[in-house]
Order: C-alpha cells, then structure tokens, then sequence
C-alpha cells in the first residue's frame, strides 16, 4: 500500500503545475460527493421526513378543529332548545309571581301540611281554643302558573312561657311563613291566650287538598 502511494506520489510531482492544480481539485470534488453522500444526505432526508410529520400534524389539527366547529354548529342548533326557552320563560314568570308575593318563598303541599302539622304539635298543657281557614285568595291574574295566599288562624291558652317557646320553634322551622297577626293577652300569669294568623303562599288552591 505505501508503495503504491509512493508511485501515485511520484507520479504526482512528475505531472505539470497545472495538472496538479486539476488533479487536486478533482480529488478534492471526489471526497466532497462523498462526505455528502454519507453525511449530508441522511440529514436531508430526516430533515424531509420531519417536515413530513409536521405537515401530517398540522393536517390532522386543522381537521380537528373543523369538527370541532362543527360539533358546536350542531349544538346551537339543538332541537331541544324550545324546550329550554319555554322552561326558561315559565321559570322567568314563576319567579316575577313569587316577587308579587311579598317576597315569601311558594309553599307546596308537602311543606303546607308539615306546617299545619307543626302548629298542631303544641305542648299538653296548651289548649287550641279554635282554628280557622278563610277561602284562599287568588293574587295573580296569569292564567298558568297562578299564585293563592292562604290564611290560617289560630287560638291558643296556655302558660305564658309554653306558648312563646311553641311559637319560637315553630318561627324557626318554618321562616318561609309570614306571620300576619301575633297578639298575646295575659289574663291571669301565667296563663296567657295567644292569637296567630299566618299567611302562606301557595300554588295550589286547596291548602291541603293538593298532592
């Protein structure tokens, strides 16, 4: 091999200048092919194939979102929406009739019947003397949705001391109900006779009547 070189060498140096000069930049052209063969052209190609892959990605976001502005067309475009607009205009007008009613919350049936039950439940050493309940009054003039206020009153005797607690208690459990009339009169302490009449909202026009 080194006698080869050796010869090559020789042969080299005998050529003219301007040989040498061709023959160097030919050889020097040769190791540049090469050198980018081996090394420039896999960075090439990993670099297309890259941007391959990014413009595959950049596709598939691109159909993505376009479902995803379709997805949402299609919710705007939901068939149950006058379903909801009608809730949403009866919820509207519920709401306007509860503020036209004094601002006290709508009773329903389950709750008017656990408060007449509450006011019956008075201590045995107390006396109901009577209870009365007037014809509901209608206050709305909608047609649906429409809105009574029951009256209920109510005599008690009893101890003094026993009948405000009962009264107190029964305030606490039921704050949605508007006490219209409270008037206490201690004949003999302490015995006293209360007077109650209180006021409940209600959707229904029988007070217990309704399910």
């Amino acid at each position: 091999m080194n006698k080869r070189w050796q010869q090559l060498n020789q042969w080299f140096q005998q050529q003219p200048r301007d040989r040498r000069i061709l023959i160097a930049i030919l050889v020097w052209v040769l190791i540049a092919v090469y050198m980018g063969s081996t090394l420039l052209l896999p960075n090439i190609k990993a670099m297309n194939s890259s941007k391959l892959r990014t413009e595959q990605l950049a596709q598939q976001l691109s159909q993505v979102r376009a479902l995803n502005e379709q997805l949402k067309s299609q919710l705007q475009q939901d068939v149950n929406q006058p379903i909801r607009d009608d809730i949403e205009r009866k919820q509207a007008r519920l709401t306007q009739l509860v503020e036209r009613a004094s601002g006290y919350s709508v009773l329903g049936a389950a709750q008017r019947k656990a408060f007449l039950r509450a006011a019956l439940n008075y201590p045995d050493d107390m006396q109901l003397v009577s209870l009365t309940t007037p014809q509901p009054e209608r206050i709305t003039d909608e047609q649906s949705g429409a809105l009574y206020q029951h009256r209920v009153d109510a005599v008690f005797k009893g101890d003094f001391e026993h009948i405000m607690g009962y009264a107190e208690q029964l305030q606490a459990e039921f704050p949605e109900v508007e006490w219209l009339k409270f008037n206490y009169r201690v004949d003999s302490y302490p015995e006293a006779e209360l007077s109650i009449a209180w006021r409940i909202i209600s959707m229904d026009k029988e007070f217990i009547g309704a399910n």
